[in-house]
């Protein structure tokens, strides 16, 4: 009887820390999304100052999201966003927003992509 209740406390805490988990990256991409969105709307208006602060802003939240998001999945778009950033900001430091532009259009579909790949289904939680 004992043994039976332990797995059945232990099954309940595997599922609540597999949903956390799922409900944080949720939260990250959708945060990832959002702060790329504005991003593009400001770089759109040509306004290289702000454009640098937000994508040095979006730097510093993926650096500090990506090993976290590295432990939980094992996939290649989490790289492949934090190459993108980087593509983005040369693009800005180099004074061409045009080329800044067509990188955070790519990096607004990783983004969309990531929210696809790594959405919140109960499929990802088992």
């Amino acid at each position: 009887m004992k043994r039976g209740l332990w797995i059945g406390i232990l099954a309940v805490v595997m599922i609540a820390f597999l949903i956390c988990e799922q409900i944080y990256v949720d939260t990250t991409i959708n945060t990832l999304t959002e702060k790329a969105k504005e991003l593009q709307t400001v770089i759109t208006g040509t306004d290289k100052p702000r454009s640098l602060e937000l994508i040095t802003d979006l730097e510093k939240f993926w650096k500090a999201q990506e090993p976290i998001l590295s432990s939980i999945l094992d996939h290649n778009e989490i790289e492949d966003i934090a190459k993108q950033i980087v593509y983005v900001k040369s693009y800005i430091e180099a004074d061409d927003l045009e080329g800044a532009l067509i990188e955070c259009n790519v990096l607004v579909h990783r983004a969309k992509a990531g929210a696809l790949i790594f959405n919140f289904d109960f499929q990802n939680i088992l």
